[in-house]
C-alpha cells in the first residue's frame, strides 16, 4: 500500500464536524466538546489499532495547524476531492471502519446542545454522505423498533437520563450493544427471529409505567441510537473491556434496584440468542460475559500460543474462505466483501475464546495471511486441517466445536455470496457445493 499522507485525511473528521456544526446557529463548547471526546478515543487503550486510529493520533499531535487549515479554507471541495481517494486506497476493511468513525463524527455534530438533531446539520449530513461513501443519518439514526408504533422520542430529552454525561450513556449502552453483536456474530449471521426478539426486548423501555427509571430510560437511548453503538462496538479492540467497564459504571451510578433491573436487561437479552440449535460458543460466550457483569470471576484461559501458531489457526479460515472463493475459478468482490462481513462481526467479540481471537486478527494480518494460502507451497485443505489439529492438541473441545462452526459459516456465506441470499434464494454452483462437502468431510476428520 502506497504511504499514507496522513495530513490529508487527518483533515476528513474536522472537514465533517466544521461542515455539519456550522450548520446551525453556532459552534458551541458542547460541539467541540464532542468533537474532542472522538478524537481522544483514538488514543484510548481500547481503541482499535487501525487507519482512522492514526490517522486521529497524527490530529491529536499536529491539533491547531491542521484544524485552522481547514477551518479558514473557505472552499473545502478541492480537500473533498482530495480525501474520497485517499480513503478508497486504504485496505477495504480499514476503509469501511473508517468512513463508519467519519458518520460518528457527522452524528454527534448534528445534535444541538440537548441532544436534538438539527434539521439544517442533518440536511448537511445527509449531503455529505455520499460523497465521503459514509453511512448517512438517516440509517445510523433508524431505530430497531420503528416498523412498529411506539411514541416519538429523543435522549437528550429524557429527565430519567440527566445524571449520566454522554460518554456515560455510550459506555452503559455499549454494554447491551456488544452482547447483541459479539452474540449474533457467535452464530455466523444474523437472524430474522433474533431481530424480532431484540425489538420486543426494546420495547419494553416504553413501558409507561417505568418512564422514570432510567434503567428502562436508558434501553429506549439504546433504541433511539442503535446503529450508532453498533459502529462504536466496531472500533473497540477487544469486547472484554467493554463489560468490565459497563460494570464498574453500572456499580458507580445505579442503585442496588436499578443494578438489579438492569441485569435482568442484560440476561434476557442474552437469551435471545440461546435458541435452539444454537452453536456450543454462544454459551461459552455467554458465560464469561455473564460472570463479568455479575461481578463473578472469569476463568482465564492458558493456552500460550505462540505468533506462528496464532498464523495457524488464522490460516485455516483464510483457506477455508480460498477453497471455496476459487471453485469457479476466481474471487469475486461479494465473495470478498461475505468473508469480510463476517470476519467484521466477529472482531467484536476478540479475547472472548481462541476461535473467535484467530478470526479476529485476520483483519490485520490478511495482507500476510492471503498470499501464503495464494502461493500453492502447501495444498490449502492442509492449512485447515493443521489448524484443527493444532487446537485439537493445544485447547478445549468446546475451543474446537467453535472453530469448525467459525470455518463452517465463512464456507457457507463465501458461496452463497455470489448467489442470491438476500432473499432470491441460494444459487451455489455445483463446484462450490462439492467444496463445501468437502470441507465439512474434513472438518468432522478431528
Amino acid at each position: 500500500m502506497p504511504q499514507i499522507d496522513y495530513d490529508t485525511l487527518a483533515k476528513a473528521p474536522v472537514l465533517v464536524h466544521l461542515a455539519i456544526a456550522c450548520a446551525k446557529p453556532e459552534i458551541t463548547d458542547t460541539d467541540r466538546q464532542r468533537f474532542m471526546g472522538l478524537v481522544a478515543e483514538a488514543a484510548g487503550p481500547n481503541a482499535r489499532v487501525c487507519a482512522y486510529t492514526d490517522t486521529l493520533n497524527h490530529l491529536r499531535a499536529n491539533w491547531r495547524r491542521l484544524y485552522d487549515e481547514v477551518y479558514q479554507n473557505t472552499d473545502t471541495r478541492p480537500l473533498l476531492m482530495a480525501i474520497r481517494p485517499l480513503l478508497m486506497e486504504l485496505p477495504q476493511d480499514e476503509s469501511m471502519r473508517f468512513r463508519a468513525q467519519l458518520a460518528r463524527v457527522a452524528m454527534a455534530a448534528t445534535r444541538d446542545d440537548a441532544g436534538h438533531p438539527s434539521a439544517a446539520a442533518v440536511e448537511v449530513a445527509q449531503t455529505l454522505a455520499p460523497a465521503l461513501g459514509m453511512p448517512g443519518y438517516d440509517r445510523l439514526s433508524k431505530r430497531f423498533t420503528d416498523d412498529l408504533v411506539i411514541l416519538d422520542y429523543w435522549p437528550g430529552s429524557d429527565p430519567a437520563l440527566q445524571r449520566f454525561s454522554e460518554e456515560e450513556l455510550r459506555q452503559l449502552a455499549a454494554v447491551f450493544g456488544t452482547l447483541h453483536a459479539t452474540l449474533g456474530g457467535s452464530h455466523g449471521s444474523p437472524r430474522p427471529e433474533h431481530d424480532e426478539a431484540v425489538k420486543h426486548w426494546l420495547l419494553a423501555g416504553y413501558a409507561s409505567e417505568n418512564q422514570n427509571c432510567c434503567v428502562h430510560a436508558l434501553i429506549r437511548y439504546l433504541d433511539q441510537l442503535f446503529m450508532l453503538v453498533q459502529v462504536e462496538v466496531q472500533y473497540t479492540q477487544s469486547s472484554r473491556p467493554v463489560f468490565e467497564q459497563g460494570y464498574a459504571l453500572m456499580k458507580e451510578k445505579l442503585s442496588d434496584e436499578e443494578q438489579t433491573v438492569f441485569l435482568q436487561f442484560f440476561d434476557s437479552l442474552g437469551a435471545v440468542f440461546m435458541t435452539p440449535g444454537a452453536p456450543p460458543m454462544v454459551s461459552e460466550m455467554l458465560t464469561k460475559i455473564t460472570a463479568i457483569m455479575h461481578g463473578e470471576p472469569v476463568p482465564e484461559e492458558d493456552s500460550e500460543l505462540t505468533e506462528e501458531e496464532w498464523d495457524v489457526l488464522s490460516l485455516g479460515l483464510v483457506a477455508t474462505f480460498v477453497l471455496v472463493a476459487t471453485a469457479d475459478g476466481k474471487v469475486g468482490d461479494k465473495e470478498i466483501k461475505a468473508f469480510a462481513d463476517i470476519i467484521e462481526v466477529l472482531t467484536g467479540a476478540a479475547d472472548l475464546g481462541p476461535a473467535v481471537q484467530a478470526a479476529a486478527r485476520i483483519s490485520d494480518n490478511f495482507d500476510k495471511l492471503l498470499p501464503i494460502v495464494l502461493s500453492g507451497t502447501v495444498p490449502r485443505p492442509q492449512y485447515v486441517f493443521d489448524a484443527l489439529e493444532l487446537i485439537a492438541l493445544r485447547l478445549s473441545t468446546q475451543d474446537l466445536q467453535a472453530y469448525k462452526q467459525i470455518a463452517t459459516t465463512i464456507a457457507e456465506k463465501t458461496a452463497e455470496a455470489e448467489g442470491g441470499f438476500l432473499g432470491l434464494g441460494s444459487k451455489i454452483s455445483a463446484d462450490e457445493r462439492k467444496v463445501l462437502d468437502g470441507l465439512k468431510e474434513l472438518l468432522a476428520m478431528v
